[in-house]
């Protein structure tokens, strides 16, 4: 299925192939950003506790899942284990695909700023997400089979968003390094 923009932009070829990759990958950003609508993100919002990490059919040990919790704040989502931040990410959503799509940008270390590929779906406060790896095709189902390199998890939301859109002011994730 071709994208309705594609077709208004023939001119592209026009204009060499550096800008035109740059000027495709500024449109897709600027048509994605429509796909998603506004409950999508706003049903993300919250405190999330870990009820599952399985990734290449292996479990992740219960005592550690149980000291992680995701943060979730408008499009950010802090990551911290015991009480103390460890990751933050950036997400986006596209719900026009089937599954929703999801795609995890990292703040720091050796993979900032790459996208990471992953589906989700939601039902009430339930929450599973299965990714890839960076540089990886994004998953097709809700499975993390032995060596597809995936990784399935299962949220739980502990604390709802107020009516104000978010449960509580949320920490910056570096002052926990202070």
């Amino acid at each position: 299925m071709q994208t309705p923009w594609v077709k208004k932009i023939g001119w592209i070829k026009t204009i060499g192939t550096g800008s035109s990759l740059i000027l495709c990958a500024l449109l897709a950003i600027l048509c994605r950003a429509e796909e998603v609508t506004p409950n999508s993100l706003a049903n993300h919002q919250g405190i999330w506790n870990v009820v599952s990490f399985n990734r290449n059919e292996t479990m992740t040990p219960k005592e550690i899942t149980d000291s992680i919790i995701r943060i979730v704040e408008k499009d950010h989502v802090v990551w911290k284990r015991n009480g103390k931040a460890f990751a933050g990410t950036k997400i986006v959503l596209d719900d026009s695909k089937n599954p929703k799509w999801i795609d995890v940008l990292p703040d720091g270390g050796p993979g900032k700023g790459d996208k990471i590929p992953g589906i989700y779906k939601q039902e009430s406060d339930t929450l599973t997400i299965c990714m890839a790896d960076i540089g990886k095709p994004r998953p097709l189902e809700f499975t993390s089979p032995k060596g597809s390199d995936h990784t399935l998890m299962v949220f739980r939301r502990t604390k709802p968003m107020s009516t104000k859109g978010t449960t509580q002011p949320f920490p910056n994730p570096d002052e926990d390094k202070k």
